[in-house]
């Protein structure tokens, strides 16, 4: 979601990386994950951005994790984009991560191999995700 209007250059840049798997190209298959582009979601807080996400009866949401390409994010070479916890009941803290990470991040999700806790506990003190403890 880009929440980000001033940074265009940097946003075409990201939605080329997400559909070309990487800078090299990758296996030649998209990161899956789907740019949303709408002006009415600039600067919009991560709670507002929750509350855009339809959830069934349960309360179970539509999507369970939001990545937002805001200010901070279209502004640094690396991309670090805001992962944020969509669940029922109380989400893991927000953290970003850097587009080296991503695919690796999204297919994990996706497989159930790792939750958001998870990868929010391996974040730095400054909030990025650099990689996990045990992978350096």
């Amino acid at each position: 979601m880009r929440t980000c209007f001033t940074a265009l250059q940097a946003w075409h840049h990201l939605v080329d990386f997400i559909d070309h798997e990487g800078e090299d190209g990758g296996d030649g298959g998209a990161i899956d994950v789907t740019p949303l582009d709408n002006p009415a979601y600039d600067r919009l807080t991560e709670d507002q951005l929750r509350s855009l996400i339809d959830r069934d009866e349960d309360d179970w949401p539509h999507h369970s994790v939001l990545l937002v390409a805001d200010q901070q994010a279209l502004t640094s070479p690396d991309l670090p984009l805001l992962a944020i916890d969509n669940p029922p009941g109380e989400p893991a803290p927000s953290f970003r991560i850097p587009r080296q990470h991503l695919e690796s991040f999204v297919v994990n999700m996706d497989q159930g191999n790792t939750d958001l806790h998870e990868w929010s506990r391996d974040a730095d003190h400054d909030g990025i995700y650099r990689e996990a403890a045990g992978d350096a």
